[in-house]
């Protein structure tokens, strides 16, 4: 009996210091726990709140070429007209691409119910105008005068990440720092937490990127496939990498 008893303590109390065990290395390890879930949702604000700066609306409107026009057009016309006074686009920013990739000038008229574009006779040739908030490229100079009234075929709108957003937001990280980022956005950042990002191309090249310094603790990152708009109008697959500690 009495080593019955015995072994019972013994079970008792092995138990007893195992739970005790636990309890003291739960105690140790929630912290860390804690603040890994809180980085994660950390992340999971910046994919949804920081993400959605970087996008602005791209409308593009596609021209008819000459043949495509039902008017006579002569030849040795240098431009054309085109109304857009329905499309919501009057005083944005513009790039004009011609169909073979050549970029021309244009310019709205005074009134702005008309965007005029340079055209060199072509009359196989269409072209696209992409209007947005944001800037482009400079354009060739605009040399057209009493344009030649030209059609819409298409006009196309839709919201995309631009590459110029990104290059902002970096610039203002990087001459001021995350904080200031934060202010200009209202993001709520949680105390003692950081952030920063990368802009890479399709090739997974690195485009543009925050200076960060060293960062000696544990980073959560995840890479976000994207489509953007470049500073030529092109849309394009890139990455951003977003990071916080």
């Amino acid at each position: 009996m009495k080593s019955k008893r015995g072994s019972h303590v013994g079970i008792i109390l092995s138990f007893v210091m195992f739970v005790t065990f636990l309890i003291f290395l739960y105690s140790i390890l929630e912290p860390q726990l804690k603040v890994e879930k809180d980085k994660e949702a950390f992340l999971e604000y910046l994919k949804r709140d920081l993400m959605q700066e970087f996008y602005g609306g791209l409308t593009v409107v596609v021209t008819k070429s000459a043949n495509e026009i039902e008017s006579k057009i002569p030849k040795d016309e240098n431009c054309m007209s085109i109304p857009v006074g329905e499309i919501d686009v009057v005083g944005k920013n513009y790039l004009v691409r011609a169909s073979d990739e050549i970029l021309v000038g244009g310019e709205f008229s005074d009134s702005g119910e008309f965007f005029n574009y340079d055209w060199d006779g072509d009359k196989k040739k269409f072209y696209k105008i992409y209007f947005a908030e944001e800037g482009f490229v400079s354009l060739p100079e605009y040399i057209g005068f009493d344009c030649v009234d030209g059609e819409i075929k298409l006009v196309n709108k839709k919201e995309y990440i631009f590459e110029s957003k990104i290059k902002e937001i970096i610039k203002i990280y990087n001459d001021k720092g995350f904080e200031k980022v934060a202010e200009n956005l209202s993001l709520n950042i949680p105390a003692g937490s950081e952030f920063g990002l990368k802009f890479l191309d399709k090739e997974r090249t690195e485009l543009y990127s925050t200076n960060e310094g060293n960062v000696s603790v544990s980073i959560f990152s995840e890479e976000l496939p994207i489509q953007y708009v470049d500073e030529e109008a092109n849309i394009l697959p890139g990455f951003i990498v977003l990071r916080v500690w």
